[in-house]
């Protein structure tokens, strides 16, 4: 049995510990709560190919909109994996939004099929998580632990030190540490990230000298509620699936000419299109009149616009483009080893 240390209470690392714990003992170090983490914030859903006769269709998609710099042998193995990841998690109980008809699937940008899965409306995350969480009985969960620095002798990882809550620092000894920390989101002015994702785990390692790559891959999401008094946040990309479309204050619906898949356009490109705007002086709003049921179906979203207006009624979301993913990240081969012996990185943190 070897003692493991998980860095970071998110799907990602949540998920590990759930596999890892039976045979294993785990510990999780998260640096505030176990709910604070970009996992919690996700809104829209997961994109999953449930049925055998999608999967090519998906890979194709994801490797169209990665302009086919993704490596194809993970991205298959990436969609095949979690198929069979959620068909066991629905048979032990997580539920997504269905009806009469079964699971109800959305559509996402750069997507060519209906394969989004959703619970709760927009509340995708939450519930994923709260569900692994609820699954880790012999996971031991320590919060208020902000790893500080990996502890290698001899190239070999032996443990980490860690501020405790009452800033003290501590060492626990680990056979193997897991890095789940999340993106770099806190380095930008405008980012959907949560207040605790700052790059910790990208720099512990790059203190430590162990390879990273592609940190200039840096994914924007188009619509980030732009406020004028900073209150800003993720309006979900599974709101054009339902019909949003970005308009200008000049009344141009401007995706309908620059792109095939219009508004549902891979993010890159329609970031760049409202960047695009902007820079002609316009101010860019989702229209939202053409989405059924709004608050129906967004009720997050719904709430946090109600509290700062009267955006709904008015049909009319002011956005801007804002960080969101880390795409780069800590050099990883196909099982989440790093160039250290013992240590890994799995979810955003790696590569």
């Amino acid at each position: 049995m070897a003692k493991i240390i998980i860095v970071g209470a998110g799907l990602a690392g949540s998920l590990c510990a759930k596999f890892l714990q039976e045979e294993h003992e785990v510990t999780i170090l998260t640096k505030k709560t176990k709910d604070n983490s970009n996992s919690i914030l996700a809104q829209g859903g997961i994109a999953t190919s449930l049925f055998e006769s999608d999967i090519e269709s998906h890979v194709q998609d994801t490797l169209t909109a990665g302009r086919f710099i993704n490596d194809e042998k993970i991205v298959r193995k990436t969609i095949q994996k979690g198929n069979a990841i959620l068909k066991k998690f629905i048979q032990e109980g997580l539920s997504f939004d269905s009806n009469d008809a079964g699971l109800i699937r959305s559509m996402e940008g750069a997507h060519s099929l209906e394969r989004i899965l959703h619970i709760n409306g927009d509340q995708t995350g939450r519930g994923m998580v709260e569900f692994v969480h609820s699954k880790l009985v012999k996971t031991e969960m320590i919060e208020n632990a902000e790893v500080v620095d990996l502890s290698i002798q001899e190239n070999r990882l032996n443990g980490v030190h860690y501020l405790d809550h009452d800033n003290t620092l501590q060492f626990l000894q680990a056979d193997i540490v897991i890095l789940a920390t999340g993106g770099i989101g806190q380095l930008f002015t405008n980012t959907t990230n949560d207040e605790t994702v700052s790059g910790d785990g990208l720099a512990l390692c790059i203190e430590k000298e162990i390879e990273v790559q592609n940190l200039h891959f840096i994914q924007y999401h188009p619509t980030f509620f732009k406020s004028s008094c900073g209150n800003g946040f993720l309006i979900s990309e599974a709101v054009r699936g339902e019909g949003a479309r970005l308009v200008n204050q000049l009344g141009h619906y401007f995706m309908e000419t620059l792109h095939p898949m219009k508004d549902l356009a891979p993010r890159d490109i329609v970031a760049r299109s409202i960047l695009q705007e902007e820079s002609f002086g316009n101010q860019v709003y989702l229209d939202i009149t053409g989405v059924k049921h709004f608050s129906k179906r967004f009720p997050f979203i719904a709430e946090q616009l109600s509290s700062l207006g009267n955006f709904i009624q008015e049909g009319r979301i002011p956005v801007t483009p804002a960080q969101h993913f880390h795409m780069g990240g800590v050099k990883v081969n196909e099982v989440g080893q790093t160039s250290v012996p013992n240590l890994y990185a799995i979810g955003e943190v790696a590569s």
